[in-house]
This record gives C-alpha cells, sequence and structure tokens, in this order.
C-alpha cells in the first residue's frame, strides 16, 4: 500500500471519529445529560437541547400591544409584565411551548371587569396578558394540544415591585 492510500484511510478514520464524537455530543445534550439513570422522561428536566432552543425561542419572541393613550400602564409595565410571562413558560417542561404573547388594553379591561382580585390592588396593579401555547406531549396533568386565548393575571404590591402571576386559564 501506498503512503498516499495510507493518508487516505486515516484522514477518512479520525473524520469518521469525529463525527462519532459530534453525534454522541449531540444525544447528550439532546437528551438532557441528567436524565439518565433517572425516573424523569428521556429528555431530562429541561429537554437539553430541545429546551435551550425553546427558551432562546422564547427569549427572541415579541409581543403585540394595544393601548390607548391614557393606558394606566406604562410601556416599561407591560414589557415588565411580559417578561414575567415569558420566564413562566422558559420554567415549564421542555415540550410546552409558548408560541404568542399580547397585550390589548380593553380585553384585559374586559377580563377583569368583576374579576375578584381587582378589589385587592388599583388599576394600575392588576393586568391581563393573553397568550397561545402548544404542548408537544401529553404527560401528567399536561395534555397535548394547542391553547389559544390563555389569559394571564399579574398582579404587584405597588409600581415599584415586580409583576407575579396571580392566576391564569379561562
Amino acid at each position: 500500500m501506498n503512503k498516499e492510500t495510507n493518508k487516505k484511510r486515516w484522514l477518512i478514520a479520525g473524520i469518521a471519529g469525529l463525527l462519532i464524537l459530534a453525534a454522541a455530543l449531540a444525544a447528550v445534550s439532546f437528551f438532557g445529560s441528567d436524565s439518565f439513570g433517572t425516573d424523569e422522561s428521556a429528555f431530562g428536566q429541561d429537554g437539553g437541547l430541545l429546551g435551550t432552543i425553546r427558551n432562546a425561542r422564547i427569549d427572541r419572541l415579541l409581543a403585540t400591544v394595544k393601548k390607548t393613550d391614557d393606558c394606566p400602564y406604562s410601556d416599561e409595565d407591560i414589557d415588565s409584565a411580559v417578561r414575567t410571562v415569558k420566564e413562566s413558560f422558559q420554567e415549564k417542561p421542555w415540550f410546552v411551548s409558548l408560541q404568542k404573547i399580547w397585550f390589548d388594553e380593553k380585553e384585559s379591561e374586559s377580563f377583569l371587569d368583576g374579576y375578584h382580585l381587582c378589589e385587592q390592588y388599583g388599576k394600575s396593579d392588576i393586568l391581563t396578558i393573553g397568550c397561545d401555547y402548544y404542548v408537544y406531549q401529553s404527560e401528567g396533568a399536561w395534555q397535548s394540544g394547542a391553547y389559544d386565548g390563555w389569559s394571564v393575571i399579574l398582579t404587584r404590591e405597588s409600581k415599584d415591585r415586580e409583576w407575579e402571576i396571580a392566576d391564569q386559564g379561562y
């Protein structure tokens, strides 16, 4: 066998080894390194690569905002509430993914009209963020499918406090 053929074989063997190593690393990342040897799902609690990709997409998801000039919430208030809802979805299992998020002042007012928590909070300290999300896998209490028009009710103690999720659904 000549030197040139031998070099080609070593090069092919090296590339094949790198591809196998890359595939193994991708599998560990994809399945979540914390899932091996546990009773959790095959993807681990955070979903490995899928959870990471989902969370990055949620971070970049832009909220649609519809409000009037005399809206009791500033742009910063709404941004903060949206961020709270996004973070809550990032903490959910990897197979639950936020698809769309919005604030509509009229929709929020209509929903909150007569809502039991409104008596405890001032008008500028309770609001509703709307969202659509999708569950890719039925597991436990999660049933697969699309959830459209989900309402997330957020409250805060005062303007200088963070928004907290008080209720959701409907």
